[in-house]
């Protein structure tokens, strides 16, 4: 019995090489060369694969919350044609509204006392300066700069951006940026400093600020204008601007989309009917789709029922200075057309009559599919009885319909889409995602009150849906935002990471703040009584405690193991049962 030397050399040395990689090796064993030499080939090969898969698997196996080698990032110069045409566009709409606003400066509104806390903060971007008088009497400005010496050189640097072009990265202290209240509001969007957002001397609210003279003033309906708040007024001329912009540029131009981003209970289904009623008062567009969940549908019906009712349900002796009805009708679409010739004929009244269509989001899903769907799918059947009769007409009716849907749903479809509970369309690869994108109708809405739940891709899908090709395709996303900002929120982020994510950060806010408006639930502070909270201890009855001590013994008789201690939401709901 002889042993090959060479390869008992080999396999030791790919086994210590296993080793350092930190590998299982493989078991070496001494047998007969003409019987060792195809297993010991066999297991080197292996052990090769071993060794060249080993960095990849340690790439997949990485945990999530460690930070990634990035090696480089797109430049602006770098996106997609139809990206910088995107971005271009936009910008160029920020420099018209800003041309305007500084042409046919709005008058400064009477502010109310109780809109005097210190969250609202008259920033000098939203409107022109105000003189001393109304500075000190009406107004109160925070000043950024106080504090002691020591306080300002403790904080924290911020990253400011540059006000040219360039991707240049300036840090300052802090004691030179803006405050946090300026700061938050910045990230806001338009139209979100609540000062300005008032009611004029007359009661009237203005929705076209700073319009040029030949223009007519687009005022909300009385009953609206005594009803909205001012975050729900800022909201309304943040949809005037992205959608209409100006009434004479609404004829020429395909408009553009945004995101209306409260939170909920800040009024956004106020704040679109009162947009879709100057809409439809002002401007020549005749139609608006208003996808929302199916469960809503009632309630959206019975908004505008309310807020706009029609002139039918109001009594002979109104007056139109209290309370001025809808000219436009409201049509809904749900399950109680059953049948593709009545959903037509919802469509078709629609389309000829003009108004609001009101339809759930798996409706509109159905209704766009290439294929038919009123039949239903055939059921399968291993062996078919009898012969399959095709009903031509039928074919030929379903066919009709499906293209009349598309016509009036997708091409060229409505004036403006509405979409709520936008976050639906957080997965740009679903069938309804798609059906959306289908329509060519560019002045798209989307109410949210949950932009961004750590999740960027979402966010980006959102983004995409009211702004195509924004933002880029989803590979530069990923590469220019996405990447760079998960990647300084690790644990072992480096400092360089953590300056690269907030730039990134800033970058990205900057780039959205036009057609995306943030508010949340701190604008209510001062219309909403203080939160109390009280705690009341009451005893159990004897029935509950006989209940209560019956679960308790059954739950020490059965153990961990038990169906109790298995699933703690069946033991939750028993609980709930004796409370």
């Amino acid at each position: 019995m002889t042993q090959d030397p060479s390869l008992e050399d080999m396999c030791g040395t790919e086994c210590a090489q296993l080793e350092e990689d930190g590998q299982q090796p493989l078991r070496c064993t001494s047998t007969t060369s003409s019987q060792s030499e195809p297993s010991e080939q066999l297991r080197h090969h292996q052990g090769k694969s071993l060794a060249s898969e080993d960095p990849k698997k340690k790439r997949a196996q990485k945990p999530s919350h460690m930070r990634r080698n990035i090696r480089k990032l797109l430049r602006e110069d770098q996106l997609e044609p139809v990206t910088k045409a995107a971005q271009q566009e936009e910008l160029e709409r920020r420099k018209r509204l800003e041309q305007q606003r500084k042409d046919y400066a709005a008058p400064i509104p009477t502010v109310p006392l109780e809109f005097l806390p210190e969250e609202i903060v008259l920033r000098a971007s939203d409107g022109p300066q105000l003189p001393p008088r109304v500075l000190t009497q009406e107004v109160i400005c925070l000043d950024s700069s106080s504090g002691s010496e020591d306080e300002k050189s403790s904080r924290d640097e911020v990253i400011e951006l540059s006000s040219g072009e360039e991707d240049t990265l300036h840090i300052v202290d802090s004691s030179e940026s803006v405050s946090e209240e300026d700061e938050e509001e910045e990230k806001g969007g338009t139209h979100v400093n609540d000062v300005l957002n008032q009611r004029d001397a007359l009661g009237r609210v203005l929705v076209n600020l700073n319009h040029p003279p030949e223009e007519e003033n687009v005022f909300l309906a009385p009953q609206l204008a005594r009803a909205v708040k001012p975050h729900q007024i800022g909201g309304i001329r943040f949809l005037y601007d992205n959608l209409v912009e100006s009434l004479e540029r609404f004829k020429s131009s395909s408009g553009f989309g945004c995101i209306l981003a409260h939170s909920m209970g800040l009024g956004k289904t106020l704040q679109v009917i009162s947009f879709i009623d100057v809409l439809f008062r002002h401007t020549p567009a005749k139609t608006v789709l208003a996808i929302v969940p199916v469960n809503t549908l009632q309630n959206w019906l019975a908004e505008f029922n309310m807020w706009l009712p029609a002139p039918e349900a109001l009594p002979a002796d109104n007056k139109p200075e209290e309370i001025q009805p809808r000219f436009f009708k409201v049509h809904i679409l749900n399950d109680e057309h059953k049948t593709m010739a009545a959903r037509a004929k919802v469509m078709a009244d629609w389309v000829s009559e003009g108004g609001v269509l009101l339809m759930g989001y798996e409706m509109y899903r159905l209704l766009t599919l290439k294929k038919s769907f009123a039949t239903g799918r055939p059921k399968k059947t291993k062996k078919r009885s009898h012969p399959v009769i095709i009903d031509l007409d039928e074919e030929d009716r379903q066919q009709e319909f499906r293209r009349e849907f598309e016509k009036a749903l997708c091409r060229p479809g409505p004036d403006v889409v509405i979409c709520d509970e936008g976050h639906r369309i957080k997965n740009c690869q679903a069938s309804t995602s798609q059906a959306l994108k289908n329509i060519r109708s560019r002045r798209r809405v989307v109410l949210t009150g949950y932009p961004l739940q750590n999740n960027l891709i979402e966010y980006w899908c959102m983004v995409d849906f009211v702004r195509p090709d924004f933002l880029g395709t989803r590979q530069e996303f990923s590469n220019m935002f996405e990447r760079p900002i998960l990647n300084g929120q690790c644990i072992d982020s480096t400092p360089q990471d953590v300056r690269l994510m907030r730039y990134r950060s800033h970058v990205l806010h900057s780039l959205l703040e036009g057609f995306v408006q943030r508010r949340g639930h701190t604008v209510l502070k001062i219309h909403l009584p203080a939160k109390e909270e009280n705690v009341i201890l009451v005893r159990l009855s004897k029935i509950q405690r006989d209940l209560y001590t019956q679960f308790m013994d059954r739950f020490r008789d059965c153990g961990s193991s038990g169906w109790l201690g298995l699933n703690p939401l069946k033991a939750f709901c028993v609980c709930c049962k004796v409370c």
